[in-house]
């Protein structure tokens, strides 16, 4: 080829430049490339649609210099599985992009697969992988953002219900801070937007870290689907032979926007927030189904906020048991605006938890900083505390009437298929060890001023707080709802 110095010195000279630049095939390229398992052949450049690479795996293999650092791997509507290496390995700040999450598919997994000496949970055990993502970020390097966006993702199509160590997408690297960081949050190094991820896997999306180089996935998703599998997503991935000293994962789901909402559906459990993650906001999302909708197993140096989400129990396919539950460790700085209705007990929920279901939110000693403007209604039982919080427990509205939590109607419907014919608004399941009353002041009620009994199973169904044999709540400055209830549903 020769080259062109801007100066056109006869015909010949231009008609030759402008057909090199109309036409991107005439040469490599270097940060975008097409993938199209229909048209493309992978002895293309993949510097254009026309001249597009049959496979992912060819375009991942073309872009892996320096000099292509930050590109973006463009992939036509099609399955993506014949022909492809797996794990599919996006790093270098790389990103796919798809024509949309209904139209393109990325269908395979790895033979067993391990890393060597990461510190990561990927150093040990068996995993099949389809999407292994993410980079340290910062430092020397110009690196930006992992983007995947449009796609599907699958395990192989031998795989046909949710199998163990199989494993969507998993992150181990990025620019998460350590424990004890406060929002908001550095540039993520990893974005996930209108992706499905799902059916079938063990875990669909891991977000985890790596001890050497010491980082961890800092992830935000939103516009995404998780179903089907084990769990949907694990926040704060643990696993590695040491926890990390500097760095572990964040995760931002959803973005505090109905547009840009996630939805967790049919998976045992939705949302794990795992014991080694720094901050987890899980905001605005739809939990339409799946027995735990989210499970936190977290210690007091995590920062936890769930704001503005739905968690509904109505579905056959695996039907809502939990929609929070939590264990005696876990500390809530923020729990804002969430919406809980028709969760209830079913023997598949409790066969599958271990444990009696029916719960909205089944606190196991958790400590909550704040609790605002949530409802919770029409489930078989509102609020489970089943062992005393450790330090402070503060659902109320702090005299301010708009952040006031409605708690009503939480009651067994008539003849319940499994469990006991009474439900309540809040239980109060254990004996010792909270120095004062749970505080739910201010909050609107079945009844403006609450009602209370003490039996665990035989107090009337519909009861608004029942104490058991525990010092019982502060409930002042209550409201009575204006509201019926739906599906048989009582007040008392």
């Amino acid at each position: 080829m020769v080259s062109d110095t801007g100066t056109d010195a006869s015909s010949m000279d231009v008609s030759t430049d402008v057909a090199m630049e109309a036409n991107p095939c005439a040469s490599a390229p270097t940060l975008t490339y097409y993938v199209n398992t229909s048209t493309g052949d992978d002895t293309n450049s993949g510097a254009g649609p026309t001249c597009a690479f049959k496979t992912i795996t060819a375009a991942l293999t073309a872009s892996a210099g320096a000099t292509h650092d930050n590109a973006t791997i463009n992939v036509a509507a099609g399955t993506y599985g014949a022909g492809e290496t797996f794990p599919l390995i996006v790093n270098h700040g790389r990103s796919l992009v798809g024509a949309g999450a209904s139209t393109t598919s990325i269908q395979g997994s790895s033979s067993t697969y391990t890393t060597t000496g990461t510190g990561s949970f990927l150093d040990t055990g068996t995993h099949f992988l389809t999407l292994l993502v993410g980079d340290v970020l910062g430092g020397s390097n110009s690196l930006g953002a992992t983007t995947i966006s449009g796609v599907t993702v699958l395990p192989a199509t031998s795989i046909t219900t949710p199998t163990t160590n199989y494993l969507g997408m998993v992150c181990l690297a990025g620019n998460a801070p350590n424990t004890g960081a406060v929002l908001p949050l550095p540039t993520p190094s990893l974005i996930m937007s209108g992706v499905t991820v799902g059916p079938n896997f063990d875990t669909g999306v891991t977000l985890a870290y790596e001890t050497t180089p010491a980082a961890a996935c800092n992830a935000v998703i939103t516009g995404s689907t998780m179903t089907g599998s084990n769990t949907g997503l694990i926040t704060g991935g643990c696993g590695g032979a040491t926890n990390p000293s500097t760095s572990w994962s964040s995760a931002q789901v959803g973005d505090g926007t109905s547009a840009n909402a996630n939805t967790f559906a049919a998976s045992v459990v939705d949302v794990l927030g795992s014991g080694c993650g720094s901050i987890q906001s899980i905001n605005t999302n739809h939990f339409a189904s799946g027995y735990r909708g989210i499970v936190l197993i977290s210690n007091a140096g995590q920062y936890f906020e769930i704001l503005g989400n739905t968690f509904t129990g109505s579905t056959v396919a695996l039907p809502m048991g939990i929609g929070i539950n939590t264990n005696a460790a876990a500390v809530i700085s923020k729990l804002n605006g969430n919406t809980f209705s028709s969760i209830s007990e079913t023997a598949v929920a409790d066969t599958a938890v271990g444990a009696t279901t029916g719960y909205a939110i089944a606190f196991g000693g958790t400590s909550i900083l704040q609790a605002h403007a949530n409802v919770i209604s029409d489930n078989d039982n509102g609020i489970l505390l089943s062992a005393a919080p450790a330090n402070t427990f503060d659902f109320s509205a702090d005299g301010v009437t708009a952040d006031a939590n409605q708690i009503f109607c939480n009651s067994k419907p008539p003849s319940p298929p499994v469990g006991i014919a009474n439900g309540y608004d809040v239980v109060l399941s254990y004996t010792s060890g909270l120095a004062a009353n749970a505080n739910f002041a201010g909050n609107v009620w079945d009844d403006s001023v609450p009602t209370t009994s003490v039996s665990l199973t035989a107090s009337t169904n519909g009861t608004d707080i029942v104490t058991g044999t525990s010092l019982g709540a502060t409930t002042t400055g209550g409201s009575a709802t204006g509201s019926s209830c739906t599906g048989g549903r009582v007040h008392q």
